[in-house]
């Protein structure tokens, strides 16, 4: 029976750092009191609303569809990148156009223009101002993108991660997830009290972030720095023979966008990140949420 030792006189925050050094990393999530100490079931208890509950009337990344997952019990994705003048927005395409009426990029965005941009009327939120918003209501995940050099976007990230869960007391309900091995191997080093999720990409291009072959990160050979407790895959991977090969860490489905797409890959894991319908769980994998 394996058992994660914790000092009572000691903060959560302090015995996981001691817990990640001092244990095999992978006796961790095999641990019975595992859930007891790093309290993020709830990411296979609660089924996760891409960029808020989206509909006609509520848009990607904007308060309101916050508010409509919120209200329906769901755990909310949230896209963040760095624009021009280092504030970190809630936007998840590197390009204003596909989801604005402006043109340009996200890094060359300046926050006198990010003042008047909007998507179908609703303002772009800061990261603080979605977290100020969501007050610990719902789980968050917080993807941050970035292919470049780590370190500027991540510090402040963390911050404001840091300020927000020490205002709420949640840090076991916020979740770091990146398709960037690196920004989650600096996250191991700097806020190990944050779930990490590496998130699986198809990969089209030769090389990702500051010259990393993809054929590294299509077979997930970097994953052992990033000591992840879950893998996030696009549900038309699954099943990942890659992902499954990390068990016992949590596989996560991204892009789900039908009941159907859902329940036929129900069996190959633990939750899903879900657009465009409202998700009904079936059958022997009911576990009443």
């Amino acid at each position: 029976m394996a058992i994660l030792k914790i000092d009572p006189t000691l903060d959560r925050t302090s015995n996981i750092k001691n817990i990640y050094k001092e244990n095999k990393y992978k006796n961790i999530k095999t641990a019975d009191n595992y859930y007891d100490v790093f309290k993020n079931f709830w990411l296979v208890e609660k089924h996760i609303a891409k960029y808020g509950l989206t509909d006609d009337e509520h848009y990607a990344n904007t308060l309101p569809a916050y508010e409509k997952a919120i209200s329906l019990n769901y755990s909310i994705l949230i896209p963040v990148q760095m624009n021009a003048d280092g504030t970190i927005i809630c936007f998840g395409e590197k390009c204003l156009g596909k989801a604005t009426s402006e043109s340009g990029y996200v890094c060359n965005l300046t926050d006198e223009k990010l003042k008047n941009l909007n998507v179908h009327g609703e303002k772009i939120p800061t990261l603080v101002e979605a977290l100020d918003y969501i007050a610990n209501r719902t789980p968050v995940i917080i993807n941050i993108i970035n292919d470049t050099f780590i370190g500027k976007i991540e510090d402040k990230v963390f911050d404001i991660l840091n300020t927000y869960s020490q205002k709420y007391d949640c840090a076991n309900f916020v979740a770091i997830m990146s398709s960037n091995p690196y920004t989650l191997a600096y996250a191991y080093n700097t806020v190990p009290q944050y779930t990490r999720i590496l998130q699986e990409e198809k990969y089209q291009r030769d090389k990702y972030t500051f010259g990393i072959k993809t054929k590294l990160l299509r077979k997930m050979k970097l994953y052992k720095i990033t000591y992840a407790d879950f893998i996030a895959t696009p549900i038309d991977l699954l099943p990942s023979s890659r992902a499954l090969s990390k068990k016992p860490v949590g596989i996560i489905a991204l892009d789900v966008t039908s009941q159907d797409e859902y329940t036929k890959k129900i069996k190959h894991c633990d939750n899903i990140v879900f657009s465009g319908f409202i998700p009904t769980v079936w059958g022997w994998y009911d576990k009443n949420w």
